[in-house]
């Protein structure tokens, strides 16, 4: 696959999905990472676009430098009453200790949840509110149970050989202080997304730092 032929396939792949209104998105393409530049709708849009450049065979890399430009914008206290709303009932979260602060559309998020993976949550219910130009999630994280960082890596590498998208070899998991770092190299962008959702949504971690790359 040459950049060229990457490009082609980014282009004809964000022209494909509904989700993205590509007409003002530019795709750069260097050595197999790719740079997607322009306005598009919505986040949804936006992620959508990120997701479409690294199903690409040949993408080793995905800059994803979209920019969000809502048709119409509310307020910031309608913003925060939606974001409320969503965090409200969206059952697999609970939002009893989470504040939501809004100014010019940025976003802030503080309190605690419970684990990892609903800090996360929260993040992407506000996201999914039209007007919202940035998140900063300040969310802590107070674990119910306690948890060794050897237990926690256990957990992770078991989950890991039970997914079928992911060889548990192409993988090293380090865990320090509930901090979770994979490492190593994945056949594709599949594998990689796989790899993280074994150690997102594993009880006891805070945080992960994905470092694994693609090598096509």
């Amino acid at each position: 696959m040459t950049d060229e032929n990457i490009k082609t396939q980014v282009v004809d792949q964000l022209f494909w999905d509904s989700r993205v209104d590509s007409a003002d998105v530019d795709v750069m393409v260097n050595k197999g990472r790719v740079t997607l530049k322009g306005i598009v709708p919505s986040y949804k849009a936006k992620t959508a676009g990120l997701w479409d450049a690294y199903l690409v065979r040949g993408v080793t890399y995905v800059d994803n430098q979209l920019h969000v430009k809502y048709p119409k914008v509310p307020t910031d206290d309608k913003i925060e009453e939606y974001i409320g709303n969503i965090l409200m009932w969206d059952m697999d979260l609970d939002n009893s200790n989470i504040a939501v602060s809004v100014d010019n559309g940025l976003t802030t998020l503080t309190g605690t949840t419970k684990s990892y993976w609903e800090k996360y949550l929260a993040e992407e219910d506000a996201y999914r509110v039209g007007g919202v130009t940035h998140v900063i999630n300040e969310l802590g994280i107070v674990l119910t149970d306690s948890w060794a960082d050897e237990r926690v890596a256990e957990d992770i590498e078991a989950a890991l050989e039970r997914n079928g998208n992911v060889d548990v070899n192409d993988v090293e998991v380090k865990v320090s202080d509930g901090t979770v770092t994979l490492s190593g190299e994945v056949p594709s962008w599949t594998a990689r997304s796989a790899a993280y959702e074994c150690a997102h949504y594993t009880s006891g971690v805070f945080e992960v730092n994905n470092d694994l790359t693609i090598g096509w």
